[in-house]
């Protein structure tokens, strides 16, 4: 289709602008390479468009303890939110259903119009 064509304008006029979320919250999710409920909670954090720091805990025992220290537990993964311990899958996954996640995670949407 020519770009010329009145046909071509309307399509690139009428386009929904793509809306991106933006999280102002400083995420870090304990985790180790093999647990399934790790990779879940990441795709989950992936999908909102949310950056996140992972600490692997598998192999570093100064990290698994810190992770202890700060969240009272022993499994992974352990997810924290601007420095508070959230919990694991279970709890981030009941947030984000609640619509709770999205408050914690200081999300607003960011929309672009190119």
């Amino acid at each position: 289709m020519d770009p010329g064509e009145p046909s071509a304008c309307f399509q690139q006029e009428n386009q929904e602008p793509e809306v991106s979320p933006i999280s102002t919250a400083k995420v870090t999710v304990y985790s180790t390479e093999t647990c399934g409920f790790c990779t879940a909670a990441k795709m989950l954090l992936k999908k909102k468009g949310v950056d996140y720091d992972e600490v692997l805990v598998s192999r570093d025992a100064e990290k698994r303890e810190e992770m202890m220290r700060l969240s009272g537990r022993r499994t992974v993964p352990q997810i924290f939110i601007d420095g508070q311990p959230i919990g694991g899958f279970d709890e981030l996954y009941a947030l984000d259903r609640s619509g709770e996640l999205d408050k914690l995670l200081g999300m607003q949407v960011s929309v672009d119009t190119n």
